[in-house]
């Protein structure tokens, strides 16, 4: 049932949405809420498109889809990168059919307008004397790199970025990213509402129960610090100590936390005294990255709304893209990433490297589809968010400020 069938209007939900408890069964269920979700979230805010090693060359370019568009992204001979939306600005068809690779140009397969690689139009036979070749470019995105993460933006006027650029450095800097180079991505599709998925990945009430794969190489008191208030104090001295060494080493360690107005949030906290990484048995799984010239048992992690997170340790980093394609479906997208100089086979095991975030991704395709299944029961009511939680409270906030 759309809000055009009800009674309660959006901004009526959006009054009447009860702070620190879940949202409403509309928000999660309604088309009309998904359609305002997309127009002034995912069509406003930076999303994450790939990794510059994916266009190593001038022409290399790859394809992606978000907010219903497809997103052209390429590389220059000059080596700048660009995005564009696939629509020729002839009478609208798709230019590029190809998911990825290299070409000098695209020319549109329908009656062949021909574009540079920065979307310029060069050719278009007969256009008329009186119109200008430069008014015809393929239209833009804009284009921002963070230590070799490509974020686009679909808006004519983008939201400010400036402050994930400067904090997001500031953490992951020391990884290297920008010299890593992709080994593997991996797409789950969850049958499930955007922000259930988003929601999902920004807490770890659920870990204990859901995942112990990763709780097997976790600090003891982060994934069950809800269950055990000893454990979680316990946990709690353990990184404050881990984050003053970290500090010592010339790393930063103390917490970037969402105030209210930014889009992200950064952080660094220890694994287990004894796990070296987020791997199956905690050891190293690649060569080191980075300044990354020792193991602090450790791992870095920026997170930034609608829907991105990157989680970097010493040896690899892995980032997630979350994608909504339907009011209940939501792509995840995994990007692994390793020292871009690694041998196959040599320095490393692809399966090894992609482990744990395959096994834990999975098994979150199956919770949250049961919650999403829960959601749309008509018995289904909104619970609070309990203390382990607080993030999820943080971006209910920032979500229906962007609503109103």
């Amino acid at each position: 049932m759309t809000l055009s069938e009800q009674t309660d209007s959006i901004p009526e939900l959006i009054k009447n949405q009860r702070r620190g408890w879940a949202l409403d069964q509309a928000f999660y269920a309604d088309p009309d809420i998904f359609e305002r979700d997309v127009q002034r979230i995912f069509m406003r805010h930076w999303i994450f498109a790939g990794h510059v090693s994916r266009i190593p060359e001038g022409g290399d370019f790859f394809v992606f889809t978000v907010a219903g568009e497809q997103i052209l992204v390429s590389r220059t001979n000059n080596g700048d990168i660009h995005a564009m939306f696939n629509v020729c600005r002839h009478r609208g068809s798709r230019v590029c059919s190809e998911a990825e690779g290299n070409a000098s140009c695209h020319i549109c397969p329908y009656h062949g307008w021909t574009y540079g690689t920065d979307g310029s139009l060069l050719v278009a036979k007969t256009l008329p004397a009186d119109l200008d070749k430069a008014d015809f470019s393929m239209p833009p995105c804009h284009v921002r790199v963070l230590e070799g993460l490509i974020f686009v933006n679909l808006a004519e006027e983008p939201e400010p970025f400036d402050e994930v650029m400067r904090d997001g450095a500031a953490f992951l800097e020391p990884h290297g990213l920008s010299d890593t180079k992709v080994i593997r991505r991996q797409s789950w599709h969850l049958n499930a509402n955007w922000k259930l998925v988003w929601e999902n990945y920004n807490e770890c009430y659920h870990c204990h129960h859901a995942h112990p794969q990763f709780c097997a190489v976790t600090a003891e008191g982060l994934p069950a610090s809800s269950d055990s208030e000893r454990v979680g104090q316990a946990y709690q001295e353990y990184e404050r100590k881990w984050q003053l060494e970290t500090e010592e080493r010339g790393r930063r360690a103390i917490p970037i936390e969402w105030d209210g107005r930014q889009v992200h949030f950064c952080f660094r906290m220890p694994l287990k005294p004894d796990v070296v990484t987020h791997s199956e048995d905690g050891s190293r799984v690649a060569p080191f990255i980075g300044e990354m010239t020792e193991q602090d048992n450790g791992l870095t992690a920026l997170i930034t709304f609608p829907g991105f997170g990157v989680q970097a340790y010493c040896d690899y980093a892995v980032a997630f893209r979350f994608t909504p394609l339907d009011v209940q479906l939501t792509e995840i997208e995994a990007t692994w990433l390793v020292n871009r100089d690694a041998v196959e086979g040599v320095d490393y095991d692809i399966d090894r490297v992609s482990y744990l975030w395959s096994v834990t991704t999975a098994q979150d395709k199956v919770i949250v589809d049961a919650n999403q299944a829960g959601v749309n029961s008509r018995r289904y009511q909104p619970g609070p968010y309990v203390a382990a939680e607080q993030k999820l409270n943080h971006f209910v906030e920032w979500y229906l400020q962007q609503l109103r």
